[in-house]
């Protein structure tokens, strides 16, 4: 039965005619039907990530809590169970992936900065499921951090740069300041630097850091690389021999500054008076303070503007027919400069949409006299893939204005659209709708003021936005604001996350400065902010013809491995065997499994932690192994924004004193053995390969008990040899023959008879000297973890080979189960950087499977009991963090800790939701003396 999403809204003229049913086959429920079935069929989630703070140091643990709701109705989502977190550095390159287990809908996880992982540097955390991916990354989790070094000792470097058009291309003038520990400038140092685009080198040069630390960096970018990373090198060495190496990105659209116009609706049309957006950034993509005035071509002034908030403003203009305007700017430096508005249509229709009052909206649509026909056109609301609000008008008239009530809409973008009688869109504008219907929240500390180290209790009550109590699920993070300085605006909050950025395209700049309760005009620049932003969820040209996204993923329940199967001409193979072999600590995983009509197979309901080794061996449905496997790729992440929007950590007050209070930490847990400082050592040059030794560890080797191999045969002596075979020929106990490899003295310990290889169809056994009918089977034979023949190692060459480990006594060849009890070969190839060969063995496929990443429990220090740990001065920033708070039916709930020994004030952030997908973010402060 179909849900009917058309609501009945007051209109106060009766040129709009109210839809509160559906007409059959008429072209507004035709796209509605298909706007129904697009949201059935393809449910949209989002994701939030509530974080502890809002920037770290390496040494650190980022600790936060993740939300990931239906778009539809906002509720916890059931459709995945698996949330993909990304932490991509300002290269766009993934430094780290967690995969995190969801139950209901939430998901909770950490990751450590490691200094031997991470650098200092700028950071987007994405996050997203699996089926999120089929669609636009746009629209996945977002948050941009710094990363800074606190460690003691840490070489910190920044960069900033202004961009000029220059006759060929861009100037680029960066400026890189090299400070000790953030505070003490690198002066009178030599530095080396190269400017590469595309990977080729521009730049190669030197020059030398002023008395404030300061290198200048002059390059030109020619045109043709305009839509090109741009990467800066720098490096020098330090007078104790240490090599200090940073790179700087520079990204494509990150060019002088520029400004957009955005007439409401979508156009400029000829005598049809508008307002028209317009937002202002720099070249690091914020906004820009500007004013100015619109000429027209006599230089006549006609409209004057001035930006609010965030470079944006707005101002009216009614073009003329024959006339063409310009922008007249001046910009923050003081320079001025003419930028041309877009070209005013000729004929075409306005959609003007203002708030009035809190719950009501006027919409205008006006049009060109020319078409004022009388023809029926329709207005659609729609949030979320849910109609809102429908309508339709006779265009007997050059403006119709009507007042609808909002009431029924629920909090958020609402995106209403003006078709034709022929339903093409025409027009367009976003609004938001706020009804201030958050959950409400009393958090109350047991006393006013509290001392060091003092013991807090919190009771939480929260409720409706009608006083009813509210069972919910919730996170909280406690911080030390005299080390954390709060910046609200900037935050990536539950409401700015869930009901603002996760619905619109491109960077938005100070999220939650649009529902901070202390910015008075946040509704009117949230209003400005809708006028400049795209909405591109779906098309509605799509919808219209039914054509919905080609689904490549489906909700995942339990992390997986998957590919294709196909032969030398890369086409499908269908119905292929495949085995998975994949080993970690004591246990061994042997899978097998079919591919399906399209050569696809998938590896279901895999339950193991962080990473493991697997090797994929797949032949036909006749066992013949011509065939390769094309392994899933995790899906590529496009940058949200081209744009580096990070400030200049030594020139936010904010960080310094962050990192300089995180400095003295690292220094007071060092004292205790708590906190390992990582020196840096000096760079040093590889002259040659080494080959491996008597020791029996084997780098890359897929043997479960590294180093305890009975036997290795080194690089060195593989490489003496014509072939595998061949230097497997002489080894004491082991036998080459046609067919296969045998044990010799193998001593069977159920007959206790004693065995000698024989040639054998298939391989080499082992035969009892005792008794010669009783014979052995094949020993095993590994590459790289997967399963091979004795005729493979005819074809491949001993350059690609590192070692080669004999397994034979019981210890090692049991974990192999019935397949290794004769005994096992492992055989080792070359990685990375030694010179791999590519080795013909095209059916078996080596891959690292990731399973699910293993979450630490934050500690925070209980002081009620004497302890060791009372000795260390206490400097945390982070001083409690619960991603756990579960509210009862009376919606009360508490949690105690113990303060650090920082003074001054902290701050309590509380954010969740209920289960009917109300939203909560709270905050509070308390002093400590």
């Amino acid at each position: 039965m179909k849900k009917k999403r058309l609501i009945a809204l007051l209109f106060i003229l009766p040129f709009l005619l109210l839809l509160a049913f559906r007409f059959k086959d008429s072209p507004l429920d035709k796209l509605l039907a298909s706007l129904e079935k697009l949201t059935a069929a393809y449910p949209q989630e989002k994701v939030h990530l509530h974080f502890d703070k809002p920037f770290y140091s390496l040494g650190e643990d980022v600790w936060f809590k993740a939300y990931v709701v239906n778009a539809e109705k906002n509720h916890l989502s059931n459709h995945s169970q698996i949330l993909y977190v990304d932490m991509i550095d300002d290269r766009d390159s993934v430094c780290n992936t967690l995969l995190l287990p969801m139950i209901n809908g939430m998901a909770i996880g950490n990751l450590h900065l490691s200094d031997t992982t991470f650098k200092a540097g700028n950071y987007h955390i994405y996050a997203y499921t699996k089926w999120m991916s089929n669609f636009s990354s746009d629209y996945y989790f977002r948050k941009d951090i710094q990363v800074v070094n606190a460690i003691g000792g840490a070489i910190c470097a920044n960069m900033e740069y202004k961009a000029n058009a220059a006759p060929t291309g861009k100037q680029i003038n960066a400026q890189i300041i090299f400070k000790k520990d953030n505070t003490t400038p690198i002066s009178n140092q030599q530095v080396s630097y190269t400017v590469k685009v595309n990977d080729k080198t521009i730049t190669d040069s030197r020059g030398t850091t002023n008395n404030d630390g300061l290198l200048n960096v002059p390059a030109l970018i020619k045109d043709e690389y305009k839509t090109a990373n741009v990467v800066i090198n720098a490096s020098f060495t330090t007078a104790k021999g240490q090599t200090i190496t940073r790179d700087f990105v520079i990204k494509p659209l990150a060019q002088v500054a520029n400004i957009q116009f955005f007439p409401e609706g979508g156009h400029l049309v000829d005598n049809l008076r508008t307002k028209v957006g317009f937002k202002a950034l720099k070249p690091n993509g914020l906004g820009e303070d500007i004013s100015g005035y619109i000429a027209d071509e006599k230089n006549e002034h006609v409209a004057e503007f001035k930006s609010e908030h965030a470079g944006m403003g707005v101002f009216a203009l009614m073009p003329q027919t024959g006339k063409t305007y310009t922008a007249v700017i001046k910009h923050e430096d003081g320079s001025e400069k003419r930028y041309a508005l877009p070209k005013a249509e000729a004929q075409g229709y306005i959609l003007n949409i203002n708030h009035i009052g809190s719950d009501s909206l006027s919409v205008r649509v006006a049009s060109s006299a020319t078409l004022v026909n009388g023809k029926e056109m329709y207005i659609v609301g729609q949030s979320n893939g849910v109609v809102q609000f429908a309508a339709k008008t006779r265009m007997d008239r050059a403006s119709n204005l009507s007042y609808i009530t909002a009431k029924n809409i629920p909090t958020g973008i609402i995106q209403f659209t003006l078709f034709s009688a022929e339903m093409t869109p025409l027009a367009e504008r976003l609004v938001f709708i706020n009804h201030n219907d958050y959950l409400r929240s009393v958090i109350k500390p047991d006393k006013e003021v509290y001392s060091k180290r003092g013991k807090v209790n919190m009771d939480i009550t929260v409720t409706d936005a009608g006083g009813q109590p509210i069972s919910g699920n919730f996170s909280v993070s406690v911080t030390d604001e005299g080390k954390v300085k709060p910046d609200e605006n900037n935050e990536t909050s539950i409401l700015s996350n869930l009901l603002l950025t996760s619905d619109i395209k491109g960077y938005i700049e100070q999220p939650n400065y649009y529902f901070n309760p202390q910015n008075p005009d946040r509704q009117k620049h949230l209003d400005q902010l809708l006028l400049t932003q795209g909405w591109r969820r779906f098309n509605w040209a799509d919808v219209l013809t039914n054509k919905f996204p080609q689904i490549i993923y489906q909700p995942e329940e339990n992390p997986s491995i998957g590919g294709k199967i196909v032969n030398l001409m890369d086409k499908p193979v269908p119905h292929g065997k495949v085995t998975l072999f994949a080993s970690k600590g004591d246990n061994t995983i042997i899978i097998d499994t079919v591919a399906d009509e399209n050569g696809h197979f998938v590896f279901r309901n895999l339950h193991f932690t962080d990473t493991v080794r697997a090797t994929i061996r797949a032949t036909d449905q006749k066992d013949r192994k011509n065939v390769k496997i094309v392994m899933d790729r995790k899906p590529i992440i496009q940058s949200a924004s081209p744009y580096g929007v990070f400030a200049n950590p030594l020139a936010n007050s904010n960080l310094n004193e962050y990192i300089k209070a995180t400095q003295s930490r690292f220094i007071e847990m060092n004292k205790f053995g708590l906190f390992k400082n990582v020196v840096p050592l000096k760079e040093v040059k590889i002259v040659a390969q080494k080959t491996y030794t008597s020791a029996k560890v084997v780098p890359n080797s897929v043997n479960p008990n590294p180093g305890s191999a009975d036997r290795v045969i080194t690089q060195e002596k593989i490489g003496q040899e014509s072939g595998l075979l061949m230097a497997l020929y002489g080894i004491s106990n082991i036998s080459v023959k046609k067919g296969g490899i045998f044990r010799i003295g193998h001593t069977n310990r159920l007959q206790n008879n004693t065995f000698t290889p024989k040639a054998v169809k298939g391989g080499i056994a082992m035969v009892s000297t005792a008794d010669p009918d009783t014979q052995s089977q094949p020993m095993m034979i590994m590459l790289d973890g997967a399963r091979i023949q004795l005729g493979d190692l005819m074809e491949i060459p001993t350059d690609g080979i590192a070692a080669i480990e004999i397994l034979t006594s019981e210890t090692n060849t049991a974990i192999f189960g019935n397949d290794g009890y004769w005994g096992v070969i492992l055989i080792t190839s070359k990685r990375g950087g030694e010179g791999l060969v590519n080795i013909p063995l095209v059916n078996v496929s080596k891959v690292t499977a990731r399973g699910y990443s293993v979450t630490k429990e934050f500690y925070a220090p209980a002081y009620d009991a004497p302890s060791e740990a009372d000795k260390m001065t206490d400097l945390r920033s982070t001083i409690y963090w619960n991603p756990d708070l579960v509210t009862d039916v009376q919606g009360k709930t508490n949690f105690s800790y113990f303060n650090a020994d920082g003074e001054g004030t902290y701050k309590v952030t509380l954010e969740g939701m209920d289960f009917r997908g109300n939203l909560l973010r709270k905050t509070l402060t308390y002093i400590v003396k």
